[in-house]
């Protein structure tokens, strides 16, 4: 296991290699203006990360670090086995909700450790803490949309959405050495 300590707060973050990208191995912390802890309650921040607007995720990711955009999730996936799989291969072993049971956990056979950090919706609340993992993609911002990846605790596969840039989604961190 690797560590990154990001020297603008001395936050320190978990990293992993996975195919040939490294990625911060845990959601961003630092905070910044337009990103908050779910339910504003700074405990959430240190388990799930800061959630983020799509214009403060693109300038958060510390020095020698950026938002991946759509081919480093495309690879990720791929290099896991599939996009209907990797879900399962990419969530953390534990704290995900089920609605069934605790199925919604994963495997975390690369040490990616996906937490469900929810989101911030446009009207200021908080959703699906526990069941939904967002990343803002890098370099998909087309007016006032851009896109993110998820995994949910009941679905197997990563998928991409669109949504407004105003809400609040995870960031994972990319090294820049891999470009």
């Amino acid at each position: 296991m690797e560590y990154f300590t990001d020297e603008r707060d001395g936050q320190t973050y978990r990293t992993v290699k996975i195919g040939n990208t490294v990625w911060m191995a845990e959601n961003l912390n630092y905070k910044t203006a337009d990103s908050w802890c779910y339910d504003n309650k700074e405990s959430n921040g240190k388990k799930y990360g800061r959630l983020y607007t799509y214009e403060a995720a693109k300038a958060a990711c510390p020095a020698g670090w950026t938002l991946p955009i759509s081919v480093h999730w495309e690879s990720l996936a791929a290099y896991t086995g599939a996009i209907s799989t990797a879900g399962y291969r990419l969530r953390a072993r534990n704290g995900w909700d089920s609605v069934k049971d605790k199925s919604g956990y994963g495997n975390d056979l690369y040490g990616f450790s996906a937490l469900p950090g929810g989101c911030r919706a446009a009207d200021g609340s908080f959703r699906a803490v526990g069941l939904v993992g967002a990343w803002w993609v890098g370099g998909s911002g087309k007016g006032d949309k851009a896109c993110y990846r998820l995994m949910c605790s009941d679905n197997d596969a990563v998928g991409e959405e669109e949504s407004l840039i105003s809400l609040g989604f995870s960031v994972r961190c990319v090294c820049r050495s891999n470009y």
